[in-house]
């Protein structure tokens, strides 16, 4: 029988950001339940490095490139023990941080998000028939306070050209493109973008995702996590798309 408090526990990452960092936090409750050190990370090459994004994690050891036999290779969530209060540990590095601060800062105290997913994911959206339109952002929109700055965390320039054109200069945005991609290619935008964007959307007081993202079921983890004391009426929750953030306003959102 393997003694587990004394045996490595060795998990390859795959698939994108959010989808690496549900299996990384997943397999950390179980390393910590049972206790296995060390637990550790194979990151492969063909993606930017997580410490370079963020802060090392207590008890995990991040190999790249990827030099020891693999026990478990996935882009799945482990359920088999509660993980998601562990996304504490989630700490973007100084530079970045400083980054999602200044566009905080910029969007003001309350503020809406929206992250809008496209690319290489629409087709799997619409067949899972989760697919978010630009309709349904625009009718969530449209029900808040015009006052209030608009973050669009965006895979692609298109699609944030359209909130551009409807909403002016309410819209901000911090991702850097890709040049030459096309709108089938995938998502235009790099590890840095990513992780910023994931965190300004966390902190909005209203925030509308993409169905079937993990990135927007990412968000939806965070914001408890970053902000422990809102209260948070969460609407569309099967598809884990998005909250208004109760008491602020007297707004409807369904």
């Amino acid at each position: 029988m393997v003694d587990k408090a004394s045996s490595a526990l060795f998990v390859r990452v795959r698939g994108g950001l959010c989808n690496r960092l549900r299996v990384i936090f997943s397999y950390y409750a179980l390393a910590l339940r049972e206790n296995r050190n060390p637990y550790i990370i194979q990151w492969p090459e063909n993606f930017d490095h997580f410490l370079d994004v963020f802060e090392p994690i207590s008890r995990i050891t991040f190999e790249n490139p990827c030099t020891r036999h693999t026990i478990i290779s996935t882009n799945s969530t482990l359920n088999q023990y509660p993980w998601q209060h562990l996304l504490r540990e989630l700490v973007p590095k100084p530079k970045l941080q400083c980054t999602i601060n200044t566009l905080k800062e910029c969007l003001g105290s309350c503020y809406i998000a929206i992250h809008m997913r496209r690319t290489d994911h629409v087709h799997l959206a619409k067949k899972q028939q989760c697919f978010t339109t630009n309709a349904m952002f625009y009718d969530f929109v449209d029900r808040l306070p015009k006052t209030l700055k608009i973050f669009v965390a965006s895979d692609n320039p298109q699609s944030l050209a359209t909130m551009k054109q409807r909403y002016g200069t309410r819209i901000l945005n911090n991702a850097v493109f890709t040049p030459g991609k096309t709108y089938k290619q995938g998502r235009h935008t790099n590890l840095d973008t990513a992780a910023i964007d994931l965190f300004v959307c966390a902190s909005a007081a209203y925030f509308h995702g993409s169905g079937w993202s993990s990135f927007s079921g990412m968000i939806n983890w965070l914001n408890p996590i970053l902000h422990p004391t809102w209260q948070r009426t969460v609407f569309n929750q099967g598809a884990k798309k998005g909250w208004k953030l109760t008491g602020a306003m007297s707004v409807d959102v369904p």
